[in-house]
């Protein structure tokens, strides 16, 4: 296990939005908080599932590129389901970087991951 530095970009019709935190990372998982967010990302062969929690929501997502997989948002107060249709047209995983271009709704969003060990 290992602390990171963490920078998020997320660039989708509304607009480009950058963070940077503070994670870790064990083996092939990275786990961090962004805003009132936790998020979890773990690399298995050539896919990412992602996870985002909050009080209110729980957000799944699985991307494979060239394939389209389902994703599943979950409201936790009235406890309601809805199933995301989400196509993975490129998907790099490198070390250090994670980028992720994904149609979702018919929009193309782009989510890039880039994070170092802190020594």
């Amino acid at each position: 296990m290992s602390k990171i530095n963490i920078k998020t970009t997320l660039i989708s019709p509304e607009g480009t939005t950058e963070n940077k935190t503070k994670g870790i990372k064990m083996s092939n998982k990275l786990s961090y908080s962004e805003n009132d967010f936790k998020v979890s990302i773990d690399i298995i062969d050539n896919s990412v599932n992602m996870t985002t929690k909050s009080d209110e929501h729980v957000l799944e997502l699985l991307f494979k590129e060239g394939t389209e997989t389902k994703g599943k948002y979950t409201l936790l107060h009235n406890n309601v389901e809805v199933t995301l249709n989400i196509f993975t047209k490129l998907l790099q995983i490198s070390d250090n970087y994670i980028k992720i271009r994904y149609v979702f709704n018919e929009e193309e969003r782009l989510y890039e991951i880039e994070y170092e060990e802190i020594v």
